[in-house]
C-alpha cells in the first residue's frame, strides 16, 4: 500500500472523531441519552460481577435471574430492549432524513432481536442443517446457517444503500457497520470459541466476552442512532419552520 493510500485512509479516521462529537455528544438530549444508556449497561455487568463474587464468597446465592448466559435473564432483556429501540430510532432517521440506508440498518437490527428472542435461529437452523445434511463443526451451532439465511437478503440492501449513499450518511453507515461488526465477533466468533472451551476454566471468561460484547455493541448502536434520529430532527426543524413552529413564549 502506497504512502498517498495511507494518508487517504488516515484523513478519513480523522473525521470520525468529530463525527461522534456532533452526532452524540453535540446535542444534549443525545448526551444524556447515551449516558443514560451506558450507565445501565455498566449497572448491570457489574452487578453480574458483583453477584458472581458474592457467590463465590458464600455470601449469597447466586440469583439465576442474573446469569449472562441465561435465556431470558436481565440481561437479555436489557439487550433485547436496546436493540429494538436502536431499531426505531434508525427507522424514524430514515423517515426523517428519507435515506434507505438507515431503514435497511434499522430492519436489521429489529432481525437480530426477532431472531434471538424468538430462537428463530434454533429452530431454522436445526432445519436447514437436517434438510440439507449439513456436517457438524465443532463449535458450530444450528444458529449459524440460519443467520446466514437471513443475512443474504438483509446485508445486501445495507451493502446496496451503503455504496448508493453521499459522503456524510455513508460515514454514519460505517458507524453502524463497526458496532454490527463488534456485534457477530462477540455473538458468533465468541460463542464458537466458549463451545470448543466450554469444558476448560476459561468457559466463564469467554462466556462473558460474548455477552458483555453483545451488550456493549448495541450500547453503542442505540445511543449512536438516537443521536443520527436527533441530528434530522434538527435538520428537519431547520428546513421546514412552518411544520415545525416554536413553542408559544408564556405571558
Amino acid at each position: 500500500m502506497d504512502s498517498s493510500r495511507v494518508g487517504a485512509i488516515g484523513a478519513e479516521l480523522r473525521q470520525y472523531p468529530t463525527l461522534l462529537r456532533r452526532t452524540v455528544a453535540g446535542d444534549p438530549v443525545s448526551r444524556r441519552f447515551a449516558t443514560a444508556v451506558f450507565t445501565a449497561n455498566a449497572l448491570a455487568l457489574g452487578g453480574y460481577f458483583l453477584a458472581r463474587r458474592a457467590a463465590g464468597l458464600q455470601i449469597i446465592e447466586f440469583p439465576p435471574w442474573l446469569s449472562i448466559e441465561r435465556d431470558g435473564g436481565a440481561l437479555e432483556v436489557l439487550n433485547y430492549f436496546q436493540t429494538v429501540l436502536a431499531a426505531a430510532f434508525l427507522i424514524a432517521t430514515s423517515l426523517a432524513s428519507r435515506r434507505p440506508l438507515y431503514l435497511a440498518w434499522g430492519l436489521l437490527f429489529l432481525f437480530i432481536v426477532l431472531d434471538d428472542s424468538l430462537k428463530y435461529h434454533e429452530t431454522v437452523g436445526r432445519m436447514l442443517v437436517a434438510g440439507l445434511n449439513l456436517p457438524a463443526a465443532p463449535g458450530l451451532r444450528p444458529r449459524i446457517p440460519a443467520s446466514w439465511a437471513a443475512a443474504a437478503v438483509l446485508l445486501p440492501a445495507v451493502a446496496f444503500y451503503h455504496w448508493k449513499s453521499p459522503l456524510a450518511v455513508w460515514r454514519h453507515g460505517n458507524v453502524l457497520l463497526f458496532c454490527f461488526v463488534a456485534l457477530v465477533t462477540s455473538a458468533v466468533v465468541s460463542d464458537m470459541i466458549h463451545m470448543i472451551l466450554s469444558r476448560t476454566p476459561l468457559a466463564g471468561a469467554i462466556g462473558f466476552l460474548e455477552d458483555g460484547g453483545e451488550l456493549v455493541a448495541m450500547a453503542c448502536a442505540c445511543a449512536y442512532a438516537f443521536g443520527l434520529m436527533q441530528t434530522h430532527r434538527r435538520t428537519a426543524v431547520r428546513q421546514n419552520p412552518d411544520r415545525y413552529p416554536l413553542p408559544a413564549r408564556s405571558g
